[in-house]
């Protein structure tokens, strides 16, 4: 998912640092948009974060899902590291830089430089992000810091009606792997239809069904043969046996 909304937004994805994603614009063609990009981009990412399908993770799992994102426009060195297995790497202070404004960010915010901003061109609402408060490197480098305001439609992305955020639960349900472009969202159980019930009635319905699904391979392995389905204690067997001849 991230790595489409990279290619959306024209970044490019340098590596997965554990659970950091960690992406640049501007390179290796250089864009005089490479701020706006940057930052579409992390408004995407929180937005996808934020949908109704990984709230219900957060809820049934117990785990808060959420992320931080720091940006910072400087100068890089890049090029391809090793000899067998290649890599292509960027690095220099500014990137050092970067990586602090994103540990020292405001999960589910969007966390820029004033370098960042003034390649903004005043095109985004920003508010005091007190970086330094948070991250002893900012402070320590003087860094001053900014919080992106989230524009009016992505704060009411939750509110939209649930037939549209059915559809986004079907397209990343396909986009997991759970199913094709091609295929009928019935498939999953999932309509297309502004008339579906609730989005997350449907994803719990989906994963009942898969987990009882689950559930019978797990106790057929177990208790069955795995050619002719046959139980593998007899006195089960004589049972079912005789219920049937019954």
């Amino acid at each position: 998912r991230f790595d489409r909304l990279a290619q959306q937004h024209h970044c490019l994805r340098i590596k997965l640092l554990g659970d950091c994603y960690y992406c640049v614009s501007g390179l290796p063609e250089p864009r005089p948009d490479h701020a706006h990009c940057c930052v579409e981009m992390a408004l995407d990412m929180i937005d996808a974060i934020a949908m109704n399908m990984f709230r219900l993770v957060r809820e049934v799992m117990g785990v808060n899902v959420d992320m931080r994102v720091g940006i910072h426009t400087g100068r890089v060195h890049c090029g391809v590291l090793g000899l067998r297995k290649w890599q292509f790497d960027v690095w220099s202070n500014d990137v050092t830089l970067a990586n602090y404004m994103e540990s020292g960010g405001i999960p589910g915010r969007v966390h820029i430089t004033k370098e960042t901003l003034r390649y903004l061109n005043g095109d985004y609402q920003v508010e005091p992000g007190d970086g330094g408060d948070r991250n002893s490197y900012l402070r320590d480098h003087n860094i001053e810091t900014f919080l992106i305001v989230p524009p009016d439609n992505f704060k009411t992305t939750m509110k939209r009606p649930s037939g549209f955020m059915n559809g986004n639960i079907a397209k990343e349900l396909r986009v997991m792997g759970h199913g094709s472009k091609s295929s009928k969202y019935s498939k999953l159980g999932l309509s297309e239809s502004s008339d579906a019930k609730d989005p997350e009635d449907e994803v719990n319905d989906y994963l009942m069904r898969a987990i009882d699904a689950r559930s019978i391979d797990q106790l057929r392995s177990e208790h069955c043969t795995p050619l002719l389905l046959h139980f593998k204690q007899a006195a089960i067997e004589q049972k079912v046996t005789i219920l049937l001849v019954t």
